[in-house]
C-alpha cells in the first residue's frame, strides 16, 4: 500500500511537467491557431474566385473574353498555392509541435530546436522517397535549424521566430537564411 502511495506522489508531484505544454508548445500553438484562421480565409477566397471565372460568359469571337477567362483562372491558381502553402505550414507546426510536446521543459531551446528540425527535415526526406512525392519541407526545415542556430537570439521568443520565418520563406519554395538575417531588426544591441 505504501509502494501504491508512493507512486501516487510522483505521478502528481511530476505531472504538471508532463502533461503542462511548455512556453514553446503554447507559442507554437498560437501561431498554428494563427494559420488555421488563416486556412478559412484562404478557403473564402478560393471559393469567390472560382465563382468570378464561373460569371464569365462564353463568346469564342471575343478575345477579352478569354483574356479575362484567363486572368480568373490565374486567379484560382493563385489562391489554390496559397491554401497548399498554407497547409504546409499547418503540418509543419503540427509536426514541431508533437516533437516539441513530451520533452517537457526545456533548457537550451536553440539546440534542442535546432536537432528536433534536422530530425523532421530527415523524416520528410525518407518519406518523400519511399513515396515518391517531392517536397521543399525537408530544405525549409533545414534552412530553419541554420536560422535557430546562428540567427535566433538567446532572449528572443522562439515562436515569434519562428513565425517570422515561415512569413519570410515560403515552405513550398524555401528561402535562404542568409537574407532573413539582413532584413531582420535584432533583439539585443
Amino acid at each position: 500500500m505504501k509502494t501504491i502511495f508512493a507512486l501516487l506522489l510522483i505521478l502528481l508531484t511530476h505531472q504538471s511537467s508532463w502533461g503542462a505544454p511548455t512556453k514553446y508548445v503554447i507559442g507554437l500553438q498560437t501561431v498554428l491557431q494563427a494559420e488555421e484562421s488563416v486556412r478559412t480565409k484562404l478557403s473564402s477566397k478560393l471559393l469567390d474566385a472560382l465563382k468570378q471565372v464561373t460569371s464569365s460568359t462564353a463568346d469564342s469571337k471575343n478575345k477579352e473574353f478569354e483574356e479575362e477567362l484567363n486572368e480568373k483562372t490565374q486567379i484560382v491558381a493563385d489562391a489554390k498555392n496559397d491554401i497548399k502553402e498554407n497547409q504546409l505550414r499547418i503540418e509543419f507546426l503540427n509536426s514541431l509541435i508533437n516533437k516539441l510536446e513530451p520533452m517537457g521543459e526545456i533548457s537550451d531551446i536553440k539546440k534542442v530546436l535546432n536537432d528536433v528540425l534536422i530530425d523532421l527535415a530527415h523524416k520528410q526526406l525518407i518519406s518523400s522517397a519511399e513515396h515518391s512525392v517531392e517536397s521543399n519541407l525537408w530544405l525549409f526545415e533545414t534552412y530553419l535549424a541554420i536560422a535557430v542556430r546562428d540567427i535566433m537570439e538567446a532572449n528572443e521568443d522562439m515562436a515569434e521566430f519562428i513565425k517570422k520565418y515561415i512569413v519570410y520563406s515560403s515552405i513550398r519554395e524555401p528561402r535562404s537564411p542568409s537574407e532573413f538575417l539582413k532584413e531582420r531588426n535584432y533583439i539585443t544591441p
